[in-house]
């Protein structure tokens, strides 16, 4: 047995909203966001009251399977067990929540608010009542959730590893008593345990007062908070504070206290530049977490934020950079480190097009590759699911027991009507296809070392998630694969810090070479997913097609728009008179457009972490 709940130190807020949740399910549960460290598992199972659900639960374990031998005595398919239902009148726990299916997560909460989970088979369906609180835990530089999971949580609590010097010898002190030293703290647990069971019976009379449920919604409005469900989450944990302290009727302090628990993590989350978009968390700042959780007595030291200096100086007009010789000297420019330039970036277009674009997907198959995750009917003896076919045959054996005059020894006639087929499902890579404008006009306001900076950034990231790169870079009138796709990102560094710049800007070339070179890497790995990132000004001015450059490129642009991939097109285009050549490109293409009017390593990577 763990760390008793009585013996961990500090962390009141995240006890009070266990506590809570275990009186009061409707709620919607607790959310523990925390670094490795920070207690998060000591705190869900302390109490002892919990299911621990494993985050690669399947769907038959969680919503429970068919009986088998129940089902050929009595002719019709009988349910048996399901995780759900074991957590009836108890805490489900769900650890490390970012590991979890989303399906899984989205079935697990459809439950508890429902109160109900429906079990759906061949033949087969009935509606199973359970009751249960979710305590949820997940460390932010793992992963996030999308906003519309971790909203379901009635409360969310960051918790912050402990740095002060007593507190953490304290802990230390703990964990080395014998269970025999903390009888005393498992016998505080049990009377926990039992306030908590007396506080559930009286929440049943507990009455909230009309002009409380009218202060809980002016607490949203002056919050800026919309939607009625943080109504209905206040006015819960209200009721559950008030059956905890005793009160017959919610009293003001009550309200104030759970506006504050349901509030608060939200808060913060809104307030802090991590939770803009996922890729911000990937940044990691020194601190574990970006909140300091008022429960804690300790000294913590507080992260300090960095002003980065921002050049105003402008950019230059059309006039200068068509002034770029195209003759230019050729010259390789080191990938920089600091050097940050005012940047534009329309985020919200972004967010709206491509955001979570390229993340690890999973794929249906059509051969056995991949693990199986249901079954669908079929006429074909190939890959067959014994599961679902004897599921199918189950309900029909009386019928068929009583036609058979062939042999009475048979326990199970099965027809080829019966027969189901795997449907598996496989994980599938990401290939980041970026083509490159090295032409002369990158090279003014060091653009090429931010643009070198930015792809090096998220090639390092690539690498860490096991997907995949290439680089098609042009200039002077060449197209050049300066980086094959690979996963190797000592590979991807060399080569960069060799990649020069200069010179004129054939896209027709390049957007026909990186046409050719996708459809023929489709060819060969069919097991990924292709992203064209397109970055430059759109300003053609050579061509080996013999029509005027631009012409070219947007004959080229028209062909590429006949792959079925994402297209990505970043604009960088600066200067008192824009041609919007790119936005022109785009179009042809079938390509979403960012429009960036300076670029900066830092404002470019997470404007393509967006991308990916």
């Amino acid at each position: 047995m763990g760390l008793p709940f009585s013996a961990f130190i500090g962390a009141a807020k995240a006890k009070r909203a266990i506590i809570l949740n275990l009186i009061n399910p409707r709620i919607g549960g607790v959310l523990l966001r925390g670094e490795t460290g920070s207690g998060k598992t000591t705190l869900l199972r302390g109490l002892g009251v919990g299911v621990v659900c494993p985050n690669q639960i399947g769907y038959e374990n969680l919503v429970g399977s068919v009986d088998f031998e129940a089902s050929l005595k009595q002719d019709k398919l009988i349910h048996k067990g399901a995780l759900l239902k074991v957590a009836d009148g108890r805490a489900l726990i769900l650890d490390q929540l970012h590991l979890f299916n989303r399906s899984v997560i989205s079935t697990i909460i459809s439950a508890q608010q429902n109160g109900s989970f429906i079990v759906e088979r061949s033949g087969f369906s009935k509606t199973i009542t359970t009751n249960f609180a979710i305590l949820a835990a997940l460390s932010p530089s793992e992963s996030t959730l999308p906003a519309a999971v971790s909203d379901d949580f009635g409360i969310i609590v960051d918790l912050d590893i402990i740095n002060d010097i007593r507190a953490r010898s304290a802990i230390v002190n703990t964990a080395l008593k014998s269970r025999a030293e903390l009888a005393e703290y498992y016998a505080n647990d049990e009377k926990l345990r039992q306030s908590i069971a007396r506080a559930k019976i009286a929440l049943k009379s507990v009455i909230m007062p009309f002009t409380l449920q009218l202060e809980a919604a002016k607490m949203l409005e002056n919050y800026h908070f919309g939607g009625n469900h943080l109504d209905v989450k206040i006015v819960e944990t209200a009721l559950a504070i008030a059956a905890c302290e005793g009160h017959a009727i919610v009293e003001p302090q009550d309200l104030a206290e759970a506006a504050e628990l349901v509030l608060h993590g939200r808060r913060q989350q809104s307030e802090s530049p991590q939770s803009e978009t996922p890729q911000r968390q990937d940044e990691g700042d020194d601190q574990p977490n970006a909140d300091n959780s008022p429960e804690q007595n300790q000294n913590q030291s507080e992260a300090e934020s960095e002003s980065e200096a921002q050049d105003d100086s402008p950019l230059p007009d059309i006039d200068t950079q068509q002034n770029v010789d195209s003759n230019d000297q050729i010259t390789t420019e080191a990938i920089g480190q600091g050097i940050d330039f005012t940047v534009g970036v329309e985020k919200h277009r972004i967010r709206e097009q491509i955001i979570g674009l390229g993340k690890r997907e999973k794929r249906i198959g059509k051969d056995r590759h991949g693990h199986a995750v249901f079954y669908r009917s079929t006429d074909k003896y190939d890959d067959i699911d014994i599961f679902g076919t004897i599921l199918k045959a189950a309900p029909r054996q009386s019928a068929r027991r009583k036609a058979n005059t062939v042999n009475d020894d048979v326990r199970l006639i099965v027809k080829k009507s019966d027969l189901q087929r795997k449907v598996r499902e496989h994980r599938i890579g990401n290939t980041l296809i970026f083509v490159l404008d090295a032409s002369g006009s990158l090279r003014a306001n060091k653009r090429m070392e931010a643009l070198k900076g930015t792809i090096f950034n998220v090639l390092t990231e690539a690498y860490v998630k096991r997907d995949k790169v290439a680089l098609i870079a042009f200039r002077d009138g060449d197209v050049d694969l300066a980086l094959p796709i690979t996963g190797s990102v000592d590979l991807a560094n060399k080569r960069l810090r060799e990649l020069p710049s200069g010179g004129n800007s054939p896209i027709a070339d390049a957007l026909s070479y990186a046409k050719r070179y996708i459809q023929s890497n489709q060819i060969k790995s069919r097991e990924s997913k292709y992203v064209l990132i397109f970055l430059s000004d759109g300003r053609a001015n050579a061509s080996s097609f013999g029509d005027a450059p631009i012409d070219d490129a947007k004959k080229v642009a028209k062909a590429l728009a006949t792959i079925n991939i994402k297209k990505v097109f970043i604009d960088y285009e600066s200067g008192r008179i824009k041609l919007g050549l790119m936005q022109q490109l785009a179009e042809l293409a079938g390509a979403e457009l960012i429009k960036v009017d300076a670029l900066s390593e830092k404002e470019l990577t997470e404007t393509v972490r967006a991308i990916k």
